[in-house]
Parts: structure tokens; sequence; C-alpha cells
């Protein structure tokens, strides 16, 4: 009862050529102490121009005075609340003695995944696969635990305890 959401907001723009665009809010207040919102916008061809597909921001303003609190970039704060729940997630479904994280999608999820899953069992070895080997392997030369790089998302599948996908 002390934190209520709206569902999310979704205001679509055509860019012509048949390319579209999303501005997609999504605020929520956390009773008698603050309202925040997070607004983003979603311009999936982006990625073929060197910008990230989502960009926005996160606010956090005090409910007893409207004051600004916190203003921070969407991308990192929207990278640790879908950890978080795979975090979550692991911790409920996945078996105690889980010690092999595959991983399918080595992108700008995976590093937070490895350490959300990290937190709730003892991962002793991570297994990914991604279509960008390269992308893979500058994954593995930055993940904390020890990351084997494999030749298909069935080969990640197999060696996993747990296993998430972030494509």
């Amino acid at each position: 009862g002390e934190i209520r959401t709206n569902e999310r907001q979704v205001l679509r723009e055509s860019l012509g050529d048949g390319r579209e665009s999303m501005m997609l809010t999504m605020p929520a207040a956390w009773q008698r102490r603050a309202y925040a919102t997070k607004v983003v916008g979603f311009v999936p061809d982006n990625p073929r121009h060197g910008r990230p597909a989502v960009q926005g921001v996160a606010v956090l303003l005090d409910a007893s005075t409207g004051t600004p609190r916190l203003l921070t970039g969407a991308a990192v704060l929207t990278a640790r609340r879908t950890a978080a729940m795979v975090g979550l997630a692991t911790d409920r479904l996945a078996r105690r003695d889980s010690r092999t994280l595959g991983l399918i999608g080595t992108g700008a999820l995976a590093l937070d995944m490895i350490l959300a899953v990290s937190e709730v069992r003892s991962i002793e070895r991570v297994v990914a696969y991604n279509r960008s080997r390269d992308r893979a392997l500058t994954l593995a030369e930055r993940a904390a635990i020890p990351t084997e790089v494999v030749g298909s998302a069935e080969d990640a599948a197999e060696a996993a305890d747990v296993l998430v996908v972030a494509t």
C-alpha cells in the first residue's frame, strides 16, 4: 500500500518510410515521500546510427514540497531494475546448488544480469552466447566471473543451471 503506479503510457510517432518512435512514461508514488517517473524514447533504428535504441531520464520529486531530489539517466536505472527482477526470479525459481549461469545475449544488460544472479546463487562460471562473437568476448573480458564464449544458444542453454535470455 505504500507504493502506487499507473499503467505505463506509450505515445507512438510515425517517422515516415515505415519507421516509428515511441515515448514511454512510467510514473509511481511512494506514499507521503516521493513521486517518480521514468521517461524514455525508443527509436528502433538508432543503433544503426551509433545511438542507443532506448534513451531517457528518471526524476524523483519530494512529495511534500515538489522539490526535485534526483535526476538520472534512465539507461542505468533500467538495466539495474531489469537485473534485479532477474535476481528475484532466480532466487525464487533456481536450484540452490546452481553454479553455472548461461547467458544468451551479451549486450548492455549482461554485466548487470551476471551480478544480480551472483547475488542470489554461488555462480562459479558463465557460459555466454551472442550473435556477435566479438561482443561476447568483450563481456568475457569484463566479467568478474570466469566466462566461456560458446558457439550457439543451445550450447549456452545445455551448460546452464540458470539461463538468462537478454536479447
